[in-house]
C-alpha cells in the first residue's frame, strides 16, 4: 500500500490527485500513481487556485454563459422584428418610424449591455479561480 497525500479542490471538494510519499513494494508508475492502486491517505491538502476541478469549472462557466444567453437571444429577435417591420412598411408615417428607431436603439443598447455584463461575469469568475480574467 502506497502512503501519500490527497490533493482536493477547495470549493467543490473533488480529489485532483494522490501524491505518493512512500511507495509500496510494487512501486509507482512513471506518472507517480501507486501500481497496486491501494492508497493510504496521511494528509489531504486543499487546492485553492483553481478552487474548482475542471468539470465543475466548466459547469459553472456554462451556467454563467447561459444566464445571459436567453436575454441576448430575445433581444436579437426583437431587433430583427423591428428591422423586418421597418423593411415591410416603406411608407410608414415619420412619427411611427422614429418610434421604431428609438425602440431599435434601446434594444441594441440593452443587447450590448447584456453581452458586456456576461463577459464581465465570466472574467470575474475566471479571476476568482486564478485562471485567466480577460473574458
Amino acid at each position: 500500500m502506497c502512503v501519500g497525500i490527497n490533493r482536493k479542490h477547495f470549493e467543490c471538494g473533488h480529489i485532483k490527485d494522490f501524491k505518493v510519499v512512500s511507495a509500496c513494494p510494487s512501486g509507482v508508475t512513471s506518472a507517480g500513481a501507486c501500481r497496486r492502486n491501494i492508497q493510504e491517505v496521511v494528509y489531504t491538502s486543499e487546492i485553492r487556485t483553481p478552487s474548482l476541478c475542471r468539470h465543475c469549472y466548466i459547469v459553472q462557466e456554462e451556467f454563467i454563459y447561459g444566464m445571459y444567453q436567453g436575454e441576448i437571444d430575445v433581444l436579437r429577435q426583437q431587433i430583427e422584428s423591428v428591422h423586418k417591420l421597418m423593411r415591410t412598411i416603406p411608407d410608414m408615417e415619420e412619427r411611427m418610424l422614429r418610434a421604431l428607431e428609438i425602440d431599435l436603439a434601446r434594444y441594441e443598447d440593452t443587447l450590448q449591455e447584456a453581452i458586456s455584463e456576461r463577459k464581465w461575469m465570466l472574467a470575474k469568475f475566471r479571476r476568482s479561480q486564478g485562471v485567466w480574467g480577460d473574458g
